[in-house]
Formats: C-alpha cells, structure tokens, sequence
C-alpha cells in the first residue's frame, strides 16, 4: 500500500514537471514590455539587495499549463539579499545546531495580462504552494515568491555528510516565515510598477 502512494506521488509531481513550462513563447516586442516593469523594480533595489539570475518563457512556480496552451509566457529574475538564512540540523545523538548556508531570495515573474493557468491545476496531487499574484494592472500581471537561495550545493552536502543520521529544515527560510528582511518589499514593488513614468 505504502509503495502505490510512493508511485501515485511521483506519477503526480512527473505530470507537473512535464507539463509547468507549456505556453507560447515570447516574441522580442513582448519581452522588451515585459522588461521595462523588471528593470523598474531592479533599478530601485537597495544595496542589501541583488539580481543574480534571470529567465523567459516561464510561468510562475507552483503553476500549470497545459501543453499547447494558448497562454503567453512571461519573465522570471531572482534576488538575494545579504541576510543570511540558517539550515537547522539534529544528528543521531540529538546535537541539534545551525549553519548559514543561504541567502534570503525573492522571485518575481512578470506575465502579459492575458496569462492564465489551466483550471486542471486543481487535480494536481502534492502541488507545491504557488507564487502568487501581487499586482495586476490593464498590461501585466506580477508574481512573487519570497524564500532562500543556497549558496553552494556541495558545501551543503559536505556539512550534512559530516554527521550521521543527521535531519535538518530551513525554520527560518522566508518560505516559512513569508517575511524577508527587506519589510515593506510587497508594497514598495507595487509603488514602483504603479509609476508609469
């Protein structure tokens, strides 16, 4: 019983995988509109915070498009801050501690208005918790998804490999939390985008 719901699990995260990144892809005219709103916000960022990765063609985490959706796709970048987050971890002896081994990060999608999701993301079983939508006006919809960024996959592992049966969660990750040093981030990103100028 317990391997059907492993296999249930796994067929249910493939279906998503498979199908999270359908939908047209932009032409240059529609990647430079988009543009202009990232580039507005990243202009304004303060010097705790950075850009460290950008994409296109994508739609925002934790939602689904079919295949051959009709929908447009949008534009993705990543920030860091300089604020650390701790992995908290327990070997078997119950020595519980904390190292810093990220960063706090916000994604941002930025998507034309006529983006949509497909109403079968419902029946996505153990769906990951969504972007979600924090600003909409007549030209674009604005994602965000405030969690961590780690630095150095291999020095992650290095630290968990040098204790046995170690456990080990992100308590303090923005993921948890929803809070980011950076307080006011939500309303400041939908002052700078309600600038038109």
């Amino acid at each position: 019983m317990e391997n059907k719901k492993i296999i249930f699990h796994i067929v249910s995260t493939l279906i998503c995988l498979v199908f999270i990144n359908k939908g047209y892809a932009m032409d240059l005219n529609n990647y430079n509109k988009l543009k202009i709103y990232s580039n507005k916000i990243i202009s304004q960022l303060s010097s705790d915070w950075k850009i460290i990765e950008e994409k296109k063609d994508v739609i925002p985490f934790g939602h689904y498009v079919e295949p051959n959706s009709q929908t447009n796709l949008g534009i993705k970048f990543k920030l860091i801050s300089n604020k650390d987050v701790f992995m908290h971890w327990e070997d078997e002896n119950s020595i519980k501690g904390k190292t810093a081994l990220a960063k706090e990060s916000l994604q941002i999608w930025i998507m034309p208005k006529d983006y949509n999701q497909s109403w079968k993301r419902f029946f996505i079983m153990k769906k990951p918790i969504p972007a979600r939508e924090i600003y909409s006006d007549d030209i674009i919809q604005v994602y965000a998804y405030p969690s961590h960024h780690v630095s150095s996959i291999k020095i992650m592992n290095d630290t968990l490999n040098k204790k046995e049966g170690v456990t080990w969660s992100w308590t303090n990750s923005p993921h948890q939390t929803g809070k980011l040093s950076w307080i006011n981030w939500e309303n400041d990103i939908i002052n700078i985008l309600k600038d038109r100028k």
